[in-house]
């Protein structure tokens, strides 16, 4: 429920509609025009108890175990073991929950972990290096910060995308932040780094696991 993760942040937004009744238009106009593969679809709507990794478990189980499905298209924030859970139970599994997964792990989830629209967070690093290289933001000599988070595949491309493609740019990071967005302590986290890199003298800082940026 985006409008509870809106409030909860403080934010103002401007509301989206009801998405049951969207998530059931959807459904209607699919059945509509033969379903899938010539079946019809049932749509089984659940909204995420908490933010917390134990309600993401559970909400899996429940959609394994009880409501049988066989595909869970998710709007929310995703995390890796909530991944691994539907993986697991071999349920097809269409993330749009803005979770950037590298291109190992894709390989390792076929066929049952799919993007609805963000490219693999491999590729997406690449294109930002190559990108900020063409426009001289990354060139030699800057002293570089990198702030990513804390999870398996973000190291992954840290280490084997992020680290090679700098280096052909004859630049070595200066300093490197690995967050925990879901932890309490993660402003405090993003305090610390700021204070390391100004102490490591850092004058550029890029976001890679953040789907790119540059400060």
């Amino acid at each position: 429920d985006y409008a509870k993760q809106v409030a909860a942040q403080g934010f103002n937004a401007p509301h989206y509609g009801d998405p049951d009744k969207q998530a059931k238009a959807i459904t209607a106009y699919v059945n509509s025009h033969g379903g899938i593969a010539g079946r019809p679809v049932e749509a089984v709507i659940e909204t995420l108890a908490g933010h917390d990794e134990n309600s993401r478990q559970q909400l899996c189980v429940k959609f394994a175990e009880e409501d049988h499905v066989f595909a869970v298209l998710n709007v929310l924030e995703s995390t890796e073991s909530m991944i691994q859970c539907y993986v697991t139970h071999h349920i097809l599994f269409f993330d749009e929950g803005l979770f950037h997964v590298d291109a190992d792990t894709y390989r390792t989830d076929a066929p049952y972990l799919w993007s609805i629209g963000a490219p693999d967070e491999s590729r997406a690093v690449a294109s930002l290096v190559q990108g900020l290289g063409q426009r001289q933001f990354l060139r030699p000599g800057v002293k570089l910060g990198v702030v990513t988070t804390d999870f398996p595949s973000e190291k992954n491309v840290y280490d084997h995308t992020l680290v090679p493609m700098l280096a052909a740019l004859n630049i070595t990071p200066t300093a490197k932040v690995f967050l925990d967005p879901f932890s309490p302590s993660y402003s405090q986290q993003m305090q610390n780094a700021v204070v390391q890199f100004r102490k490591a003298g850092v004058d550029h800082v890029i976001f890679p696991g953040d789907g790119g940026g540059q400060q």
